[in-house]
């Protein structure tokens, strides 16, 4: 959990002096925390690029869904596994 703070506030640019440079260290040698930086990183690169974006709410997912079925003939309305 300590660790998960220390990756995000070093994606943030909070750490300084020895604790940024063991933070480096540890995260260039670890695949869990750099995996985790690099998520962070793609999220907020994500959000900068689109600010105003909001997720659809679940009601207009529900209603695209529903349209989906009833324009979808039978045989196609699931895909098959």
């Amino acid at each position: 959990m300590r660790l998960r703070r220390d990756v995000e506030a070093y994606a943030d640019g909070q750490l300084t002096g020895a604790h940024h440079m063991q933070m480096a260290a540890h995260v260039a040698c670890c695949w869990a925390c750099s995996g985790s930086l690099q998520l962070l990183r793609l999220i907020k690169a994500s959000l900068r690029h689109h600010p105003h974006r909001t997720p659809p709410s679940l009601a207009s997912t529900r209603v695209q869904r529903f349209a989906h079925h009833l324009t979808t003939p039978p045989d196609q309305s699931r895909p098959r596994l």
